[in-house]
C-alpha cells in the first residue's frame, strides 16, 4: 500500500507578498481537506476533482467563480484532467459550468473523447445536472491563470487536473494550455504534473510531456529543475506541481512568484 501524497498550486506569476499569503491561505486549507480524503481511502481522482472544485468555487483565483472575463466581457474556461492508467477528460471555453473540472471527469468517464469545447460541451453538460456559473469577479487584479493538483492514492493511482479562467481579456474563443493534454496536465505509469503560466509558450513546450519523460530517469524535483533551467533560455513563464511514482514532488517557476501547498 502506498502512502497518499498531495500538491496543489494556484497558478504562478506577478503576484504581490498580500495576495500571495491570501492564495497559501486559502490552499492549505484545500489542501488539508483533500488529504483527509485521501488517509479515509478516496481514490486521486476522486480527491483531484473534489479540491479543484473547492479552489474553483473560493472566488479567489482565475478559476471557476473567479474568472477572469475575456475582450467582450465573459468567462470561458478550461479544465483536464488525467490518470497515471491513461484516462484522460478535458473542456476549452465553457461558460455556463461552476466547476469546469468536474465537466471535464465526465467527458473521460461518459465519452469516447478526450475534450470537448464551447456550446458542444456544455450541451453535454445538460446531462448530469452541474450547477450553473454564478461569477465572482476577484479582488485581485493579478492574474495567477491557472490551479491545479496532483495526488496519489492507496493504491499509487496517480491523478492530475487543471483549471483555468484563462488570461484577462484574452479574445473570444481562446484556448491555453490547461485543457491541452502534455502541456497543462498530465500523467503517466511515471508521475503526474500540473503547470500554470503563459498558456501558448507551455503548449509550444510541450511542457508537462517534457517532464513526463525525465521521470524515466530522474526524480520529481531534478526533472523540474532540469525544465526550469531549458525554458530561462528561451524566456518562458510557467509553474509547475510534479508528483513522481515513488511519491516525491517537484515544484518550479520561472515567474515572479507561485502559490503552491505543501511548501
Amino acid at each position: 500500500m502506498k502512502s497518499v501524497k498531495l500538491i496543489v498550486h494556484g497558478g504562478a506569476g506577478d503576484i504581490s507578498s498580500d495576495t500571495l499569503g491570501i492564495y497559501q491561505k486559502n490552499l492549505k486549507e484545500i489542501w488539508q481537506s483533500g488529504y483527509n480524503l485521501l488517509k479515509e481511502g478516496w481514490d486521486s481522482l476522486s480527491v483531484v476533482e473534489k479540491v479543484i472544485s473547492l479552489i474553483e468555487d473560493t472566488g479567489v483565483f482565475d478559476a471557476g467563480t473567479g474568472s477572469f472575463p475575456n475582450k467582450e466581457g465573459y468567462i470561458e474556461m478550461d479544465a483536464s484532467i488525467m490518470t497515471s492508467d491513461g484516462r484522460a477528460g478535458a473542456v476549452g471555453g465553457v461558460r455556463t459550468i461552476r466547476n469546469p473540472i468536474r465537466l471535464a471527469r465526465l467527458v473521460m468517464e461518459e465519452t469516447s473523447h478526450v475534450m470537448l469545447v464551447g456550446e458542444g460541451a456544455e450541451r453535454f453538460a445538460e446531462q448530469f445536472n452541474l450547477p450553473p456559473l454564478t461569477p465572482r469577479e476577484s479582488p485581485y487584479s493579478i492574474s495567477t491563470d491557472t490551479v491545479g493538483a496532483v495526488a496519489m492514492d492507496k493504491r499509487g493511482l496517480i491523478s492530475a487536473g487543471t483549471s483555468t479562467g484563462g488570461i484577462r481579456g484574452k479574445i473570444p474563443g481562446r484556448i491555453g494550455d490547461s485543457p491541452i493534454i502534455g502541456a497543462g496536465t498530465y500523467a503517466s505509469f511515471w508521475g503526474g504534473i500540473s503547470s500554470t503560466g503563459f498558456g501558448e509558450d507551455i503548449i509550444k513546450f510541450g511542457l508537462a510531456k517534457k517532464i513526463d519523460i525525465l521521470l524515466r530517469q530522474f526524480p520529481a524535483q531534478m526533472a523540474v529543475d532540469m525544465v526550469v533551467e531549458e525554458s530561462k533560455y528561451r524566456g518562458i513563464e510557467f509553474g509547475v506541481i510534479v508528483l513522481d511514482r515513488l511519491g516525491n514532488t517537484g515544484v518550479g517557476y520561472t515567474a515572479k512568484a507561485m502559490a503552491w501547498y505543501p511548501r
